[in-house]
């Protein structure tokens, strides 16, 4: 019953907040208020810093030639691995043939020895039952024993011919190899610094390549800051304003050096790039928890609207929207912590903030007007200047 007298009192509602107003000002926006609040939590210290690639690398040739292909180009991604460059390889192929002539006659050498040591062991077995029957010599057994000494210095040799052989087909097969000029790890073309036709010598740069897949935010601070600092296990919030992002991290490693002239400490933050929009350079702010309580005025998250001036939400002092610009601290849950100029337990709106403007009437059908707190704060926008509206954070 309570239900169907709720849902009928806004049915009825609904068509007399769509009238205007009298004196044909704007009809009332329906919205959802929430009261900022004054209330003790912990502190977050804000320090800066930027963000650095973990791998950063001049990929260069191995060898010495003549670039035939040059398969990349600036801003390109690349995977681990991949093929980025080749040198000419017409004399790398021919010595890899030549390597694999010799190692098969040196093949066919040790077979040729086995043959021969394996019949001079059985010229051996048998000479040593003649000899038992007084039939041969003894200078006849001594010399097929000294035979099968031979036969199998001959194989040992034959055989370490082999193998010379063999590595020497590895060894080319890897000079082959080494003419194609691939990327040591995924990550994108900072810099393509040659051409098709040029000549490079050994260990001169082909390209300039950078890993995305994982990022260092490299955060300076505060050497009193930095001692209650665990590797490992301390949590961080790097907010990166240039896509307004806020990353969760760890300090996975601080820094042994102090700034002698500033007293900062650098610390260094993994943050995960699987999206790929962090870019190295960036400039990023860090939030490091204090462990100290205070009292902080906050607002839930969804009221924060941003235009291209920054931060702003939509609060109602006597009835009307009226914008006021604030600046993010650091998030409570489900809350921001903010700086604004806007009293304790004023009606923010939460809901339906990126449908009014400045000074539009405003209702919420779920809880009665909020009393007048008086003018509009010092900073808000003026209801002429209405902001660019934002979604909701």
């Amino acid at each position: 019953m309570n239900f169907t007298l709720r849902a009928l009192g806004t049915l009825m509602l609904a068509p007399a907040l769509c009238l205007a107003q009298p004196g044909g000002g704007p009809p009332p926006a329906v919205v959802v208020f929430d009261q900022a609040r004054m209330e003790p939590v912990e502190q977050w210290r804000e320090v800066t810093g930027e963000l650095r690639a973990l791998r950063r690398a001049s990929v260069a040739s191995r060898q010495a030639g003549q670039l035939t292909e040059v398969l990349i180009d600036d801003g390109v991604l690349v995977a681990k691995g991949q093929v980025i460059a080749h040198l000419d390889s017409s004399l790398a192929k021919l010595e890899l043939d030549r390597a694999i002539a010799s190692e098969r006659a040196k093949r066919e050498s040790v077979a040729v020895r086995e043959r021969e040591l394996d019949r001079w062991k059985r010229e051996w077995a048998r000479y040593e039952k003649l000899e038992g029957n007084q039939s041969v010599s003894e200078s006849e057994v001594d010399q097929v024993r000294s035979q099968v000494a031979v036969g199998e210095a001959s194989l040992s040799l034959a055989r370490a011919d082999a193998a010379s052989a063999q590595a020497d087909v590895s060894l080319a097969r890897e000079r082959l190899a080494q003419r194609s000029v691939v990327a040591p790890f995924a990550g994108r073309v900072v810099r393509k610094a040659r051409e098709v036709g040029e000549w490079v010598g050994e260990g001169e740069a082909i390209a300039e390549l950078v890993s995305l897949e994982e990022l260092e935010a490299r955060l300076d601070l505060p050497e009193a800051l930095a001692v209650g600092v665990t590797e490992g296990s301390t949590p961080v919030r790097v907010r990166v304003r240039a896509l307004n992002a806020d990353l969760a991290g760890t300090i996975s490693s601080v820094m042994p050096d102090v700034d002698t002239r500033s007293r900062l400490v650098p610390v260094r933050v993994l943050l995960a790039n699987a999206e790929g929009r962090l870019r190295p350079g960036m400039s990023v702010t860090g939030l490091v928890g204090t462990g100290v309580q205070a009292p902080s005025l906050t607002i839930h998250k969804d009221a924060i609207l941003r235009d291209d001036a920054g931060e702003f939400i939509y609060w109602s002092p006597a009835g009307s929207a009226v914008p006021a610009r604030i600046r993010t601290l650091f998030a409570v849950g489900d809350r921001v912590a903010v700086s604004a100029q806007i009293p304790p337990g004023a009606s923010v709106i939460v809901k339906g903030n990126e449908r009014v403007f400045p000074g539009q009437p405003v209702i919420d059908p779920s809880r009665p007007p909020a009393p007048s707190t008086g003018a509009a704060p010092t900073g808000a926008t003026p209801a002429g200047d209405k902001p660019a509206a934002g979604g909701g954070h």
